[in-house]
């Protein structure tokens, strides 16, 4: 009997350079899934109505901290952007700036099981302010009597912070629109199974039909 040759292991493939750069300077966090009891248009109507601040629903004043608020917009066939601004400190009125967008798509398993597939990007232009004043004070360094390596130095620690406090802020407002979804479907979200208890054992029932040909089987490879 010959023996059948195991399948050959796919190497795992690399990611391209463009794919790296996304991951780390475009997207804000891994793509993150969750699974519904609802259909699209169950789950949209919840999100539409926790947008809204309201002291009907007390469960939802954590997203609403620091006067956030969240912004829907349908995509059909079947998705969504989402956006959020906060108050800032300094002015009554004024709000921030949106610096990130979150995507969802729902995908419909079954006829009341959907998946929220949800990604979310940092604003373009808002990825261009990084380079401004960076740039600007770029210009005043190279004019002083400083050595190249203090310029270089300066000038990496420039680009550096500001790369960090732009990626910062628009990560923070990522996180706050994934706990916004979150709370916003939780009576959709099903419960996590529950674990198996100390000394819980796992009894697998195997279908007597296998259990012969998979005897026959090893007997034909043993007489081989």
């Amino acid at each position: 009997m010959t023996r059948p040759r195991p399948a050959p292991e796919l190497a795992p493939t690399r990611p391209s350079v463009w794919q790296w750069l996304l991951r780390r300077v475009w997207y804000l966090h891994a793509p993150t899934q969750l699974m519904l009891n609802a259909t699209p248009a169950q789950a949209l109507a919840a999100l539409q109505t926790a947008a809204k601040p309201s002291v009907e629903r007390l469960h939802l004043r954590n997203v609403f901290a620091d006067g956030r608020r969240y912004f829907l917009q349908f995509e059909p066939p079947n998705g969504f952007t989402l956006r959020t601004t906060s108050k800032v400190s300094w002015h009554p009125r004024r709000r921030t700036a949106s610096v990130s967008v979150m995507h969802g798509r729902f995908v419909v398993l079954g006829d009341t099981l959907t998946r929220l597939e949800l990604s979310s990007h940092i604003v373009f232009f808002y990825l261009l302010d990084v380079f401004l004043l960076p740039t600007f004070l770029l210009t005043l360094i190279i004019t002083m009597p400083w050595g190249v390596p203090v310029i270089v130095a300066l000038t990496l620690a420039l680009y550096g912070l500001s790369w960090a406090w732009h990626h910062s802020s628009a990560m923070l407002e990522a996180q706050e629109m994934l706990f916004f979804v979150d709370k916003a479907l939780a009576e959709f979200i099903p419960p996590p199974p529950e674990p198996l208890g100390e000394g819980a054992q796992v009894v697998v029932d195997v279908l007597p039909d296998f259990a012969r040909a998979w005897q026959k089987v090893h007997e034909q490879d043993k007489n081989a």
